[in-house]
């Protein structure tokens, strides 16, 4: 059992009267305890291994499409006429039906990137124009395993793994029950909501489901004036020194635990720096007309300005202009993985922008992620000095406290 709340087990001492981002904790009911991941879209063909039988299920009516397949291997083709099961040859009409294994105690799942095993069921969803969506549904605490154990490095100490499993578990029921309602599955397995590795990850990673397990139903809260609320537990690699606020790169309302501005010894006492990255004006100008609309209203890209920046130095939103002086506003965060959404080369915001005639180099680069709420290397270092993981999300989430949302 989890024995160090301590920390952030403290009612917080400043409150607003003003609503707030979040969710109310046991609002709408308890907690459905399976979790939708997005592994893939946009595959036009499928191939899943796995020992025992697997039935077919419609994943709206519930009706049993085909039983007991034994079949070391199916392969899904998606197109407009609905998905089809080539080796059972079979047409399935429905947009959505679930793979549900019966004796398998995993499934391996032909993805982009190689073959990967998971737990639980898949959905396979067709959508207009024979696109598809491949959803793993499973357990949530088990989802976690796979999250905290690609999260974080093995090397990491135990205090820094159950911080990282409590973050993990506050962001997954957030995005559910605020975006779930709205699409077909709740996060992604990508960088884009948190990774998820599967097995292969977990036996590498043991503490992982250690920390998991000394943590189960806990989550972080913040005390409204409506009640107690979960909100978005965001982190990051390495802050660059200094976290910033969620709210001007989110555009929302700046609660007290994500408000940023928190100090990182840890990241200003190991400045992690990355090499300068140049960026062709021509590319950079189709990057950004690609991804939004308002840039075909100005000319081709000619200048960078910082418009705002926290009191660290990092940029928060900038200012991209043409040869007119024209100039179009965009968050720092949100140019960052425009030019990269690998976020492999330019890894922050803090950055500092040159210009020349024909590109724009992003120099002094620091951090690796976006620098909001915990920094994992950071709160690794606590860790190293005894802090417990209630304390160290006190620190990163200040007001914040834990809450057990189950046993």
């Amino acid at each position: 059992m989890f024995l160090y709340l301590s920390a952030c087990d403290r009612t917080p001492k400043g409150r607003t009267d003003t609503p707030i981002p979040g969710i109310l904790l046991g609002q709408e009911g308890p907690l459905g305890r399976s979790i939708r991941v997005l592994l893939a879209d946009g595959l036009q063909e499928l191939g899943v291994k796995f020992v025992g039988s697997v039935d077919i299920v419609d994943s709206v009516s519930r009706e049993v499409l085909e039983s007991g397949v034994s079949l070391p291997e199916l392969t899904f083709i998606f197109d407009e006429s609905g998905i089809q099961g080539i080796e059972i040859n079979r047409n399935f009409e429905s947009p959505s039906i679930d793979l549900v294994f019966n004796e398998s105690n995993s499934i391996a799942v032909q993805l982009p990137d190689g073959l990967k095993k998971y737990r639980g069921k898949l959905r396979l969803v067709r959508e207009d124009e024979g696109r598809s969506l491949v959803v793993n549904i499973l357990d949530l605490e088990t989802y976690l395993i796979g999250v905290v154990a690609a999260e974080l490095q093995k090397s990491f100490r135990k205090e820094a793994f159950r911080a990282q499993a409590i973050i993990a578990r506050t962001y997954a029921w957030y995005q559910k029950r605020r975006y779930g309602k709205l699409r077909e599955w709740d996060v992604k397995a990508s960088e884009g909501s948190q990774v998820y590795a599967g097995l292969e990850r977990e036996k590498l990673v043991p503490q992982a489901r250690r920390a998991v397990r000394d943590t189960r139903g806990l989550v972080c809260t913040w005390t409204s004036p409506e009640g107690e609320r979960i909100f978005c537990t965001y982190y990051s690699s390495r802050c660059g020194g200094t976290t910033q606020a969620s709210g001007p790169v989110k555009h929302e309302k700046v609660i007290a635990p994500l408000a940023g501005n928190v100090i990182c010894w840890y990241c200003r006492r190991h400045p992690y720096s990355w090499e300068s990255v140049r960026i062709e004006k021509s590319l950079l100008t189709e990057q950004l007309r690609d991804r939004y609309q308002k840039f075909n209203s100005i000319g081709p890209i000619d200048d960078l300005k910082v418009w705002s920046e926290t009191s660290a130095g990092r940029p928060v939103m900038l200012s991209l202009i043409d040869s007119e002086g024209q100039a179009i506003e965009l968050e720092a965060e949100n140019f960052r993985l425009v030019v990269d959404p690998s976020g492999r080369m330019v890894k922050s915001t803090m950055f500092v922008p040159m210009v020349e005639d024909d590109a724009i180099i992003l120099t002094e680069g620091r951090g690796f992620g976006h620098g909001m709420g915990m920094c994992q290397y950071g709160a690794n270092d606590l860790a190293k000095e005894g802090w417990k993981a209630g304390e160290i999300l006190r620190y990163y989430y200040p007001t914040s406290r834990l809450s057990r949302a189950y046993e």
